[in-house]
């Protein structure tokens, strides 16, 4: 039998510091920076929507995290990170990306139309959060569904250097 893949891309609200990293973190064997091809933004319930690019035509970077995770624990953490990510619902869909720094691991890409989204130039949702002081005052006076919730907390979380 195959090796499982046990990386996870993340680059929202599953970065160390932000709201649903204690879910994640208990799995989670080692951090590194990295970076995929894609594009980022905000949606208006407070947290980022990502759409990759397999195709290698997008020269913009979302930035994020490579999360090593326990192989041992490897199944019951993405039937976590699935239900946080809305993926039976279609809010985001389970996928491989292939990062800058070399790495194949599972990330989160949005299900939902992005025409409407607010772009995030940066690629880095934690620069994003950091660089627009409304952003948490607007959040917490969007509705947001409850399967969707938000604390509103600013991640700890220091993004790479963009290399666009």
């Amino acid at each position: 039998m195959d090796d499982p893949l046990c990386q996870l891309f993340v680059y929202g609200t599953l970065i160390p510091g932000a709201e649903r990293w204690p879910f994640l973190e208990p799995f989670v064997t080692s951090v590194e920076p990295d970076s995929t091809r894609g594009l980022l933004f905000a949606t208006p319930y407070g947290y980022p929507a990502a759409r990759f690019d397999g195709t290698a035509t997008i020269d913009a970077r979302i930035q994020g995290l490579v999360l090593a995770l326990d192989p041992d624990t490897i199944d019951e953490c993405l039937a976590i990170t699935d239900r946080l990510e809305g993926t039976v619902a279609g809010v985001y869909h389970r996928l491989v990306v292939d990062t800058d720094g070399g790495q194949t691991a599972w990330s989160y890409q949005y299900g939902f139309g992005i025409e409407q989204l607010e772009p995030i130039p940066s690629g880095s949702w934690a620069q994003y959060l950091d660089l627009d002081p409304d952003h948490e005052a607007a959040q917490n006076e969007a509705q947001v569904p409850a399967s969707s919730a938000t604390t509103g907390a600013k991640s700890s979380y220091s993004s790479a250097p963009t290399t666009m």
